[in-house]
């Protein structure tokens, strides 16, 4: 097996990591407890998140799922807290049935291709989720074989040497090949006192940076926008128009004489987007669904305004 990237992972239960010091013993990474649950944030991760990358090391952050709240409130804490250009991890091991899929779905209206990480092993996951998670990101898995590390103590590169096979187990949830190997609960590091978990990445630095990239979901309009082109952008422009202007041939227009506003005869100004929005329905059930984005356009260009 080719040499992998060695890191570890940390909480506040390492207290206050001399991260220079860890950086000089040859280690690449660092993924630390951001938090767990709807509202508890890890006491020693702002230090983390700070200390970490001004070492050297490539810096990770995690979420801990649990079952007392609700999925969506614990991914925007998690999002409220963790670096954004951070590995993101979602920490899949406490009992019960975890709502991974809704705390995903959450992530996502934050960051909407910041690469996921689910760290799991074999019989956490089937106990708490089951099912495919592969679509959900790349596998960090708990145990070099299934759900169990490498005898003993001593250095992560040591222990590392005992590893048999990084697939060991696999597959199972979907996943065919692990991305990053918790190897080890008993690593000796240089700048952490006592133990802590040893963690391998398999594959190159290239490949470990890019998991940190990160970009903050767009807001709606912001989306509608970046979807178009600019030839279809022209082309709704187009369909407002004549939308507006198939309503205007149906309802008379009465010029205010003191604004000069064209309103409609209820005295509802015609130009106004939020005021069209129930013709344009009307409009709909004629035009077989192509007003739809015009009524979400519309919708926008009135948030705007």
């Amino acid at each position: 097996m080719s040499s992998p990237l060695l890191g570890i992972d940390v909480s506040g239960f390492q207290g206050r990591p001399d991260w220079r010091a860890v950086a000089r013993s040859g280690l690449t990474f660092a993924i630390a407890k951001a938090t767990e649950g709807a509202t508890w944030t890890d006491h020693s991760y702002a230090r983390n998140r700070e200390e970490i990358p001004k070492a050297g090391l490539v810096a990770g952050a995690y979420h801990f799922l649990v079952t007392s709240s609700s999925a969506a409130a614990q991914a925007d804490h998690f999002c409220r807290v963790a670096a954004p250009d951070a590995i993101h991890a979602l920490d899949v091991e406490a009992p019960g049935r975890l709502d991974v899929a809704g705390w995903v779905a959450r992530y996502r209206t934050h960051y909407r291709d910041h690469p996921l990480v689910i760290y799991t092993g074999r019989d956490l996951w089937r106990r708490s989720v089951e099912g495919n998670g592969s679509h959900w990101g790349p596998l960090w898995a708990a145990g070099a074989s299934p759900n169990a590390y490498v005898p003993g103590t001593g250095s992560a590169s040591a222990l590392w040497a005992k590893v048999g096979s990084a697939r060991s187990g696999l597959p199972w949830g979907g996943w065919t090949k692990a991305t990053f190997l918790q190897f080890t609960a008993r690593a000796s590091v240089p700048g952490i006192a006592g133990h802590v978990d040893g963690d391998a990445f398999l594959g190159t630095r290239e490949q470990l940076l890019a998991l940190t990239r990160s970009q903050p979901a767009p807001t709606p309009q912001e989306d509608d926008d970046m979807a178009m082109t600019p030839d279809e952008r022209a082309t709704l422009v187009r369909e407002v128009a004549d939308a507006v202007t198939s309503i205007k041939a149906r309802n008379p227009v009465v010029v205010d004489e003191g604004t000069g506003a064209a309103k409609l005869p209820d005295g509802r100004d015609i130009d106004a987007f939020p005021t069209v929005i129930g013709e344009i329905q009307h409009e709909q059930r004629r035009q077989a669904g192509q007003l739809d984005r015009i009524e979400t356009l519309l919708t926008t260009m009135a948030g705007r305004a």
